[in-house]
């Protein structure tokens, strides 16, 4: 601003400029939001791959010893440790999938479907203080996702929704389809204008206080007491729609509720889940040998453990060259190949790569910490036929090895 004189320099007027700053400094807040959300996803990703090795025998370990264990209480000790490292794995995939995207086959999944059996569950196993409702268009249009994960998304906001209305309240789920324009994803990406559907989580709870407000997707912050919650909820909320090419708005005000709008690109209509396989039985081999190959000592003793037990003999090696020279010595006895892919020297994809140069028809499973896509797409791409995130269940391992043995000529 500046003063405007008259000949005589006595001041007429003031005359200023002004810039409603309010647009640059949202986009400031944002910047740096996405830059301790993306150092947190680096340091997720760093740690991912000793901590999958460290749970991958404690996950196996377990099932090894229940049938030469006879006591109940030590079968109750079995339960917990397998319990407790399945929880710990779990807390594992929150953080990467929050990091990196990561997910398993797309497939079309209509959210109605989802909606109706959340609130099902809702129904069923929330407190009966709380109601719950479900409101869909009648033409609300496919996406392409991981059922589970989106499952997932939704899973967390009614938690969330729960435990914010203590005293009882209403639950509303609904979904619609949208279409945006560029400026309305502008500010969300990846997100690509286009149709969405609109998948709506509003419950009456005690909201969200204004001062918290741009703190409530981070990694790690919670307003909930040490054993109610570890924060991971909302990061993972964020990182599985962000990871389907869609965003995340929320309102709240303190004690008039809060509505989460998750955005999902809609899609034609593609095909139908698969369903799972029966999980109680373990599947056995017949005798097979499979080379396993794991810088983890640990891993290599706990797999050679669950394999021999479930009919296969198994051959370790602890790195990349070691094994390349194991398969050629014993070329027309290995059936298949269960490969590490993080190992110092030749690392599991140089390995795959030279096996698969050597034995074109050979049949290989990798076992990675790393479970983003562009991983799995390099994996896939040198010729591996199966992948198990570490930490390696026993049942996905057994799974697996069945699934490409069928496919070996």
């Amino acid at each position: 601003a500046f003063p405007v004189k008259d000949p005589q320099g006595h001041v007429m007027r003031i005359v200023g400029v002004a810039e409603d700053i309010t647009k640059s400094r949202e986009l400031q807040e944002h910047f740096l939001r996405a830059q301790r959300m993306e150092a947190i996803g680096t340091l997720a990703g760093g740690i991912a791959h000793d901590l999958n090795n460290i749970l991958s025998p404690v996950l196996m370990a377990p099932l090894l010893l229940k049938d030469s264990v006879q006591s109940e209480h030590d079968l109750e000790l079995l339960d917990l440790i397998e319990q407790g490292a399945r929880r710990g794995s779990n807390i594992l995939k929150q953080l990467l999938t929050f990091s990196r995207g990561t997910g398993g086959e797309r497939i079309s999944v209509q959210m109605r479907h989802l909606l109706k059996e959340m609130v099902s569950m809702v129904r069923e196993t929330f407190p009966r203080n709380i109601t719950a409702k479900v409101q869909v268009e009648s033409d609300l249009k496919p996406v392409t996702g991981d059922p589970t994960q989106l499952h997932q998304v939704v899973m967390n906001l009614c938690v969330n929704a729960r435990d914010a209305m203590l005293d009882g309240g209403q639950l509303s789920l609904s979904a619609r389809n949208e279409v945006l324009g560029a400026e309305q994803v502008a500010d969300h990406f990846p997100a690509k204008p286009g149709e969405f559907v609109v998948v709506s989580v509003m419950d009456t709870g005690s909201g969200i206080a204004p001062e918290i407000m741009g703190r409530v997707f981070e990694p790690f912050f919670t307003t909930k007491p040490p054993s109610k919650g570890t924060g991971l909820g909302l990061s993972t909320v964020l990182g599985i729609v962000r990871s389907h090419g869609g965003f995340v708005t929320v309102a709240s005000l303190p004690e008039s509720g809060t509505t989460f709008r998750i955005f999902l690109p809609a899609s034609p209509a593609g095909t139908s889940p698969v369903p799972a396989a029966d999980g109680d039985v373990l599947p056995r081999g017949r005798g097979e040998t499979i080379l396993v190959v794991d810088d983890e000592e640990s891993i290599l003793i706990s797999m050679r453990s669950l394999l021999e037990r479930h009919g296969y003999s198994v051959l370790t090696e602890s790195e990349g060259s070691e094994a390349f020279a194991t398969y050629t010595e014993n070329r027309g006895l290995v059936r298949a190949v269960v490969t590490d892919v993080m190992m110092p020297g030749m690392g599991g994809l140089n390995l795959v790569r030279a096996l698969k140069a050597f034995e074109p028809k050979l049949r290989i499973i990798a076992s990675s910490g790393l479970t983003d896509q562009a991983n799995h797409d390099n994996l896939k791409a040198a010729g591996v036929d199966a992948i198990v995130d570490k930490p390696c269940a026993p049942q996905a391992v057994l799974e697996a090895l069945r699934r490409v043995l069928a496919l070996a000529p």
